[in-house]
């Protein structure tokens, strides 16, 4: 393929982004729906449910199972707001006594019989509208994304065509998130596969790689593969690590935002953020002393907090820190929790300082 100016490849590859949303989406729900009548033929197939007090359809031993969950901070955005707190519509989610069918007082009688194989789906894959609302966010993401990282390559002075190639990267930073939840019904790298590596597979599997110079896919490739890491390894190609810590800082920047928005809700809907418990000493530590908290270390709705928070301390460039600092993101995630350890108030003073002094030394 001839090659083509990357500016008119930023908006060929705006278009193929928005119709591969749209693709995956009603691909999605169809599959969300074809789950949901398996689930049911098996019910059926069965005869009877399995729950306390059964009756004509039986009853669920089991509502809300398989949350869809998030793992670290590329994946928080666009996780379900209300996966895994009980069956969806279909599955018959209820508690009253005799629902349609299936007479009993157990747990999740409901219409035509309960369900412990329809529970057991994630979450995503209950409900068409929730999996369709999933990669709305997804895609509503990316857009923002793209936006943060064309401001930050002019930022920093680069050719138009890096600025381009910023904004490429963008739309295509996070595509693997659409197959991941199509496939394994869940925006966790643990519970399914990494999302960046499984971008790279999409470009290729979409003929993407055949639109690009061998050496700029190289560098779309490298930034998308190593944008979700926790640490950013050793990039020798100078042009390659740039474009990487771009979309690093514009995917944290709208993490940052999206956090700030939903301040004490389980967006991410992972068993650690229900999870009570004090601060951890070791973790205060660890952001007293500025370092970005690896999600291993996470076992607590406290920890996720610090994590979110050490988000900041993972940030490359003067305009991230004067946007952060512009919206006071170290305030909203930490402030509401003053009072509930006596370092939060040391916490928030100290990643006050350590925003300031980037935002100085821009200038």
């Amino acid at each position: 393929m001839d090659d083509i100016p990357l500016n008119k490849l930023n908006t060929q590859i705006e278009h193929w982004f928005q119709r591969f949303c749209d693709r995956n989406i009603a691909f999605g729900r169809a599959e969300v729906r074809e789950r949901l009548r398996e689930a049911k033929r098996a019910i059926k197939g069965s005869g009877a449910g399995s729950g306390d007090g059964a009756g004509t359809g039986g009853v669920s031993s089991g509502v809300g199972g398989g949350a869809s969950a998030s793992n670290g901070a590329g994946a928080c955005i666009g996780a379900s707001t209300g996966a895994g707190s009980s069956a969806s519509a279909d599955s018959g989610a209820g508690s009253g006594a005799g629902a349609d069918s299936g007479a009993g007082s157990g747990d999740g009688a409901g219409k035509g019989g309960a369900c412990s194989c329809v529970g057991s789906l994630p979450a995503a894959w209950r409900d068409e509208g929730e999996f369709s609302s999933l990669l709305e966010l997804k895609r509503a993401h990316t857009l923002r994304v793209v936006a943060y990282a064309g401001d930050i390559a002019s930022s920093l002075n680069l050719p138009d065509e890096d600025i381009c190639l910023s904004r490429i990267i963008g739309f295509l930073h996070d595509i693997g998130r659409f197959p991941q939840l199509r496939k394994h019904g869940t925006f966790s790298d643990s519970g399914g596969e990494n999302h960046g590596k499984l971008g790279v597979m999409t470009m290729c599997d979409e003929g993407i790689d055949k639109w690009f110079p061998s050496s700029d896919f190289e560098i779309i490739s490298t930034s998308i593969i190593y944008h979700n890491v926790h640490v950013l390894p050793d990039i020798k190609d100078a042009r390659a690590l740039t474009h990487a810590k771009i979309i690093r800082d514009a995917d944290k920047l709208d993490i940052l935002d999206f956090i700030t928005e939903n301040i004490g809700e389980n967006f991410y809907n992972i068993e650690q953020n229900a999870i009570p418990g004090d601060f951890d000493d070791h973790l205060i530590q660890d952001i007293l002393d500025h370092k970005n908290l690896s999600i291993k270390a996470i076992k607590t709705r406290a920890d996720r907090i610090l994590f979110d928070l050490s988000l900041i301390f993972d940030v490359y460039f003067p305009l991230s820190y004067e946007i952060i600092k512009r919206n006071s993101y170290a305030e909203k995630i930490v402030s509401p929790y003053i009072g509930q350890h006596p370092a939060i108030s040391d916490i928030i003073s100290s990643t006050i300082r350590y925003i300031d002094e980037r935002c100085v030394q821009s200038q």
